[in-house]
């Protein structure tokens, strides 16, 4: 069974639970498939409204975006937790002989790539929600405004948790080329972030909400 397949009380107890597995990466991606449901939430009250027939054929685009991403990224949950899985395995190896010890080096380096490249996923597919979300806060259903913001909040937290796992392991890899190939792509989101957020508060206000942002 598969982590969101569970009960909510059962995964928030697999959360609390004295194991690494799942952990930050893994409720990054949950964060990010909530903010997709969400979304599709919005769009799907603002398709055929009264009032939003200009928006309806986008926003309908936008919810299907949603969809897609929503099964992404809950299939993420379970895989972020199997890459650092692999890193585990290949720390338990045995490491008596010299041709042991290289074989468990290979595979911790190979595992911790993998558990890179899974959370750097997971935030480029919450980016991509956050950004669907912020569209849908400008032409959806003015009365769901604030279930697209939160949509756009949850999506960004997960981005910015994921890539936190992704720096974690990129400062135990070895291959320098590879490890500065994906610290410009974790710069290059978490820029592309930094301007989510920023542009979100505007978006808010501009629906009549008095917030301190």
């Amino acid at each position: 069974m598969s982590f969101t397949d569970l009960p909510a009380h059962q995964l928030l107890e697999r959360f609390a639970a004295n194991d690494p597995t799942p952990g930050g990466g893994s409720a990054s991606a949950f964060a990010g498939s909530l903010a997709a449901a969400l979304a599709r939430m919005v769009a799907g009250l603002t398709v055929g409204k009264k009032g939003y027939e200009e928006a309806s054929q986008e926003a309908a685009k936008l919810g299907q975006q949603a969809e897609g991403l929503q099964g992404k990224l809950a299939r993420a949950v379970a895989e972020d937790a199997a890459s650092f899985e692999a890193v585990m395995t290949a720390m338990a190896l045995p490491k008596a002989t010299d041709e042991e010890k290289e074989a468990r080096k290979l595979a911790m380096q190979a595992g911790l790539k993998g558990a890179t490249l899974a959370p750097m996923g997971v935030a480029q597919a919450c980016l991509d929600t956050a950004r669907l979300a912020h569209r849908l806060l400008g032409i959806g259903n003015k009365n769901a405004c604030t279930d697209a913001a939160v949509a756009v909040l949850l999506a960004c937290a997960g981005a910015e948790g994921a890539l936190l796992n992704a720096a974690i392991n990129l400062g135990s890899i070895k291959d320098e080329a590879w490890v500065e190939e994906q610290r410009e792509q974790c710069d290059a989101l978490w820029e592309a972030l930094d301007a989510m957020r920023s542009d979100l508060w505007p978006q808010v206000r501009a629906h009549g909400l008095d917030i301190a942002r």
